[in-house]
Order: C-alpha cells, then sequence, then structure tokens
C-alpha cells in the first residue's frame, strides 16, 4: 500500500450530534464546571485515536482538556509540557479545576516527582525523559516543538525518546501550529497519530505537498500530481480545500475555532507621524547601513533589526567608559563593510555571511599547506573555476585585508549596550491615543526599552519579562492602563477580565503571534460588548501586517482553525474581508469510555 493509499483509506467519522457530554465521567460530587463541546471532542477523539493533533483556537479550553486527557489513555507516567512562562499559571489552574473534577494527582504540582514541566527544562535538562519515564507526552502550546528549529536541544531529545520509546502516546495541541508551512507541524501530525497520520509519512511525498500548499512553495508539476488523487477523493479542485478537507476529517485531528459570540472583534489603524530627527536617521540607515552612533551594519538581519528600532525612535549603541577604543570600532566597521559589500554579490555558501567568510579568511591565512600568499591565489584560482568574477575576487581581497586587522580586535570583551533616543515622537503618540480611550488601554510591546519608555512617560503600570512581571499580571484584580511584554505575555494568560481595548505597537508579520496575543482578550468570558485591536500604521509597518494577514489566511485556509486578524471587522477599506460562514458545533457515551467516575 502507497502512503496516499493510506491517507485516503483513513476512518473519518461524521461526529457532529454524536459526541456524548463526558462530563458525569470526570466530575466530582458538588463540582459546579461542565465541559464545553471542544474538550468532550477532544477527549473522545484521543480516546479512539490513541492521540491527537488539536488545532483548537486560543480560549477554547485546552488546559483542563490536558488535565484530563491522562485518563482517557489510561496513561500510568503521563508528562505535561508548558512553556515556561505559563508553569505557575498551569499549576494554579490544576488547583482551580481539582475542586471540579477528578484530576490526576501525577499531574499535581507539588507531587513527589513532578511531570508538570517546561519545554525549557527540556531544552535545560539532559535526561529529563528518560528520568521521567512516560508512557504519554503532551504537548501544550506545541508550536514550541515546531520544525522551525530542527536542531534545537527539545527538538533532538524529544524525537529521541520518542524513537527509542515508539509506544509512547503522544498529544500536541495549540491554536497557532504553523505560520507559513505544513512542514511547521507534519512531525507533530506523525508522532501523534503514527499510521492514523492523514499526513504523508514518507518525506519525499510530504515536500511535494508542502511545495503545492505552502505560501512560498515552488512546486514541479510532479508535486501537483501528489495531491491530485486527493483532490479527486474528495470532490474539490482546489488543493488547499482538498488538504483542508484531509486534515480536519481525520479521526484524531480536530480543528475547532468556533464563531465569538458575546461580544464584537473590531481592528483599527494607528497612523504614525515621524519628526525630523527620525526620518533623517532612517536615511542614514537606508543610503549607508549606520546607526546614528556611527556604526556599521554587515548583514541584512542587523538592517532590519536597526530600522525596527529607529521606526520607533530609539536605537541600541555601545556604552564607554572614557575613550572609546577607536582600533575596536574601525576594525569592526571595516570587516562589516567587506563583507555586506561581499554578500550584496550572492557569493557561494562559503562565503554568503560573517561566520563563513571569516572561516574562510582564517584558512587563507593560517591553512595547511603552503604560504599565506600561495593559499590565496588557490583559493582564488579555485574560486574562479566556480565562476566567481573578477569583482568578488577582488571584494574576498579586501575582505581579508579587513579580517587580518579584525581578528585580533574581535577577542577583546565588547563594552556594555544602552539605549539611544533619537526622538520620542512615537512615544507621545501612544500615550496621547491611550489617554483618549474611554476605555483602560493595553499597550504590547516588542521592544523592552520602548514599553519601558512608554510606562515612564504615561505612569501606566509595566508588566515586562520574569516570573515577578507574570505573577503581577496574573493577580491583577482591577482594570487599569497598562504596557505588557508581548514575548512573555502573549501565550497563555487569560485577561479577558480586566482589558477590552489593545494597542500593538509592534505587531510584526508573525500571524502566529499575534493570533495568540489577540486571544489574550478575544475569548471566552470577554466582559465587554466589543473587543478593539489598533496597530501602529505606516510605510514601515503596514507591509509587516499585509504579510501577517497574508500567513494568517493560509493558516485558515489549510487548517480551517480561524484567526483573529482575518475575524475582526476592520474600520479601514485596505483591511475588510469578506464575512465567514458559521461552523457546525458537534454534541451526545459509548459505555466502557474511561473516566475516574464509574
Amino acid at each position: 500500500m502507497t502512503d496516499i493509499d493510506r491517507i485516503l483509506a483513513l476512518h473519518r467519522p461524521d461526529l457532529a450530534g454524536k459526541v456524548p457530554d463526558l462530563t458525569d465521567r470526570f466530575a466530582k460530587t458538588g463540582g459546579r464546571m461542565r465541559l464545553w463541546p471542544v474538550q468532550n471532542l477532544a477527549l473522545f477523539s484521543t480516546y479512539h485515536a490513541g492521540g491527537l493533533l488539536g488545532l483548537i483556537g486560543v480560549g477554547e479550553g485546552k488546559t483542563l482538556y490536558f488535565f484530563l486527557a491522562p485518563w482517557v489513555l489510561r496513561s500510568e507516567a503521563p508528562v505535561l509540557l508548558v512553556p515556561g512562562s505559563l508553569r505557575e499559571k498551569t499549576a494554579r489552574e490544576w488547583e482551580e479545576y481539582s475542586s471540579h473534577f477528578h484530576l490526576p494527582s501525577s499531574l499535581h504540582p507539588g507531587a513527589p516527582v513532578p511531570r508538570l514541566r517546561s519545554y525549557e527544562e527540556l531544552s535545560n535538562k539532559p535526561g529529563l525523559l528518560a528520568s521521567l519515564a512516560p508512557d504519554a507526552i503532551f504537548l501544550d502550546e506545541a508550536h514550541h516543538c515546531s520544525l522551525k528549529e530542527p536542531a534545537s536541544n527539545r527538538f533532538r531529545r524529544l524525537r529521541a525518546y520518542l524513537v527509542k520509546h515508539p509506544d509512547t502516546r503522544l498529544v500536541a495541541c495549540s491554536g497557532s501550529l504553523t505560520t507559513r508551512s505544513i512542514l511547521d507541524y507534519a512531525h507533530l501530525c506523525v508522532w501523534a497519530l503514527k499510521e492514523r497520520s492523514p499526513l504523508p509519512l514518507d518525506p519525499g511525498l510530504l515536500r511535494s505537498w508542502s511545495a503545492v500548499i505552502d505560501p512560498e512553495g515552488r512546486p514541479s508539476p510532479q508535486d501537483r500530481m501528489a495531491l491530485g488523487r486527493v483532490c479527486d477523493f474528495f470532490g474539490v479542485s482546489d488543493p488547499e480545500q482538498a488538504y483542508k478537507e484531509n486534515l480536519s476529517t481525520a479521526l484524531g485531528v480536530v480543528v475547532w475555532a468556533p464563531p465569538i459570540t458575546g461580544f464584537s472583534l473590531h481592528a483599527h489603524l494607528l497612523p504614525v507621524k515621524y519628526d525630523a530627527q527620525i526620518r533623517g536617521a532612517l536615511k542614514e540607515l537606508q543610503d549607508y547601513w549606520r546607526t546614528p552612533a556611527g556604526e556599521e551594519l554587515s548583514t541584512s538581519l542587523e538592517y532590519s533589526e536597526v530600522m525596527r528600532q529607529l521606526r520607533l525612535g530609539f536605537f541600541h549603541l555601545w556604552l564607554w567608559e572614557g575613550e572609546p577604543d577607536w582600533d575596536w570600532l574601525t576594525s569592526r566597521s571595516a570587516w562589516a563593510k567587506a563583507t555586506r559589500a561581499i554578500v550584496a554579490l550572492d557569493p557561494p555558501e562559503f562565503m554568503d555571511s560573517p561566520g563563513q567568510l571569516g572561516k574562510f579568511c582564517e584558512y587563507v591565512l593560517v591553512g595547511d599547506g603552503g604560504t599565506p600568499t600561495q593559499r590565496l591565489e588557490q583559493v582564488e584560482s579555485w574560486m574562479a573555476g566556480r565562476g566567481a568574477g573578477s569583482v568578488l575576487i577582488g571584494r574576498f581581497r579586501v575582505a581579508l585585508d579587513a579580517w587580518i586587522t579584525w581578528r585580533h580586535q574581535k577577542t577583546k570583551p565588547p563594552p556594555p549596550v544602552g539605549i539611544g533616543w533619537v526622538s520620542t515622537v512615537v512615544v507621545d503618540q501612544v500615550v496621547a491615543w491611550g489617554q483618549r480611550q474611554r476605555r483602560h488601554p493595553l499597550v504590547w510591546c516588542a521592544h523592552r526599552a520602548f514599553a519601558e519608555k512608554v510606562a515612564a512617560k504615561s505612569g501606566w503600570a509595566y508588566y515586562g519579562g520574569g516570573k515577578k512581571a507574570s505573577k503581577d499580571l496574573l493577580s491583577a484584580r482591577n482594570p487599569h492602563p497598562a504596557v505588557v511584554s508581548m514575548r512573555a505575555h502573549r501565550e497563555g494568560k487569560n485577561l479577558q477580565h480586566l482589558w477590552s481595548n489593545n494597542l500593538f505597537v509592534e505587531a510584526g508579520s508573525d500571524a502566529k503571534a499575534l493570533e495568540q496575543a489577540m486571544g489574550r482578550t478575544a475569548r471566552e468570558g470577554q466582559r465587554g460588548r466589543r473587543v478593539d485591536n489598533t496597530f501602529l500604521s505606516g510605510a514601515l509597518f503596514d507591509p509587516d501586517l499585509h504579510l501577517a494577514r497574508r500567513r494568517a489566511a493560509f493558516i485558515q485556509q489549510t487548517t480551517g482553525v480561524r484567526q483573529r486578524l482575518l475575524r475582526a471587522v476592520w474600520s479601514d477599506p485596505a483591511f475588510v474581508t469578506p464575512p465567514e460562514p458559521d461552523s457546525e458545533l458537534p454534541r451526545e457515551v459509548p459505555a466502557d469510555f474511561p473516566g475516574e467516575n464509574p
């Protein structure tokens, strides 16, 4: 049987109207909570499939599902992995839910061998999984194990354990598993469902599907044929529609993002106006790849980061005690210029980054065989034989001269980094916006320097990174204006009881991160009648937002998980999206279904 035959033969039950309410299987006497439809569906599917891939929207009750799923899999040694920033919150929710439901004692935060662990622990503690010996692994916010970082410790250790213990059951859930490729989560589907996976087990077939489905894929005619039978099976001509049907109808896959009810969701733009100082700094950066402090940049990554800082009015600079080390600065600048000149020519892989180019220069200087002059002649001849033109060879000689000086200077410890402000005009506009609001604003920032400046100028509370800030944010009881770290608080925090008016200073192009952050307030339990999301707008902001929306459309079209960026009613005509159809909610019990209650 081919992999396509296996996929098309998978069991695809229609569970609409057939999923029982399982509350009584787990509820304690006197418990006042009931399971939500999605929790029932996820538990029911996990029982029948032996694992789960849950593409379940933000704020749809995944935490309680994770607490009950070990009963369903009859797991005696479960491990629940969560982001480190959510460990305390998850532990507190265990205590809250345990007064209503029978929860596995092995997941109790205070158990002798705690089985509630963080992804950071998995990365930093070799042998963690071997010491816990789980028979079932539950991944909350499973995008932390995406294929984006296949060389990361957590990914390699998780994969190695599953290869060594192939009978280990796995459950992976997230409201945002992907942004740009089905390869982000295909391995999670295979780990969870094994032979029941609706995604290919064959790597070649999976790459073909990715080439056809991914926004940046470049499919060959053979790649397009790879999804042809799936299109025929589901009676559709659009490969994306066929992919979504194949994924969402398979047993063991739960796709859930029901219509938002109880409040309306809105999105707006806040145009940014720059002064002459910021415009001048941005022009200097664009024309000369130079920061306001005179530092030369060598890579497009550095350039993009400085541009993202300057569009808000600040930049990073070196803090010298006394006179700057001019030898260090000038040699670093010369090396950055030489590197940038070579990278601009789209060179071969062995010299397409500062690190690779440095290794190549180092070989010429101290490599084996002959003198440096002889090795340089050998390298230039070798480069010419592989199509390198005289311009590239000439720039390599300049880079080699720069490296000779920089290789001695770069061993010096760099000075500490500080913040330089070109202008606070954007800070002033953000504060002015917040002061005009009738509802308390929640300002999301990606850069700490900008967040702290806004908080200092406005007097609003600031919740940055770290355990204390997370604890303070979660323990807040009264609505108030606040500035929060996007990175630290976009996942897992329930903020709908305090805020309904958001400003995203640096939305960026990551649709996955935006879906998570918007879901902190646009979720079940929101007390307001509407949730508003405002985004900074301008020539340096809008391209990111448009790209984020295109990526959100990819997620929605290929998985069926509705994205808040697209569900919102936009006040700007350029961002208006057509209305979406409502989806049916499944609802009704096998006699042998497991649970704590008989």
